[in-house]
């Protein structure tokens, strides 16, 4: 399998929450699995730290006090600086209407409580698995090896060993699977476009229980169509 080199930088989880419980439990068990961890108890002083200060992935509680986490939300992705850092809303519901409103306003997960720490630890591992252009372009130029077999694996359904061609890669310490279409040498792609990329190349990371979609993102291309 091909290796590609590995990021040392130690991300950054925000979490914010008005139960001082839950941000203890975040900070404990986050802390423990190696990241750094910033926890703020209202949506109001989250909004000043990240004018100055940057997150690589937010949890974010939906029901608090004053501005609520689905405002916080939108004033995040209307702001060019933060439409890059990944944010899970947490709720202790899960009524429909909330649901779809985390997902229009561009949220990137939501997880109700009570979570298990297992659950939440892949998440957050999964969200943190971003793949630039750069990155891309980086595998494009490695030496990549069909592995067709994986086609069998949860998660591979709705892609065709037809129109695709399998290619199992390491990125820091993660499996990840790219795909291109079949037949087509990925090289091919090296000096391609940003938008023939993203309509060619597809990238998937392999969850704990299956494989999962990480580029393009769909919020990726609604960004980019927005601006």
């Amino acid at each position: 399998m091909t290796q590609a080199p590995p990021s040392h930088r130690r991300k950054r989880v925000l979490a914010v929450d008005d139960e001082e419980e839950i941000l203890r439990l975040y900070q404990t068990f986050l802390q423990y699995r190696d990241y750094e961890v910033i926890t703020i108890d209202n949506a109001e002083d989250c909004a000043s730290f990240l004018k100055t200060e940057h997150a690589d992935i937010l949890l974010l509680d939906v029901n608090m006090p004053g501005i609520d986490g689905l405002q916080l939300l939108e004033m995040i992705r209307t702001d060019a600086r933060l439409k890059e850092m990944r944010v899970i809303m947490v709720s202790a519901k899960r009524d429909e209407e909330t649901v779809k409103k985390a997902v229009k306003l561009g949220c990137d997960g939501f997880i109700v409580k009570p979570f298990k720490l297992k659950d939440l630890s892949e998440r957050i591992a999964m969200e943190m698995m971003i793949i630039t252009e750069e990155d891309i372009r980086g595998f494009l130029r490695g030496g990549l090896h069909i592995r067709t077999t994986m086609f069998k694996e949860p998660g591979m359904n709705e892609f065709s060993v037809l129109q695709w061609d399998p290619y199992p890669l390491k990125y820091q310490d993660a499996n990840i699977c790219l795909l291109v279409p079949r037949g087509i040498r990925p090289a091919m792609f090296l000096k391609a476009p940003l938008e023939e990329l993203e309509s060619k190349v597809v990238v998937l990371y392999r969850h704990p229980q299956r494989w999962k979609r990480i580029w393009p993102s769909a919020r990726r291309g609604q960004t980019r169509s927005a601006s």
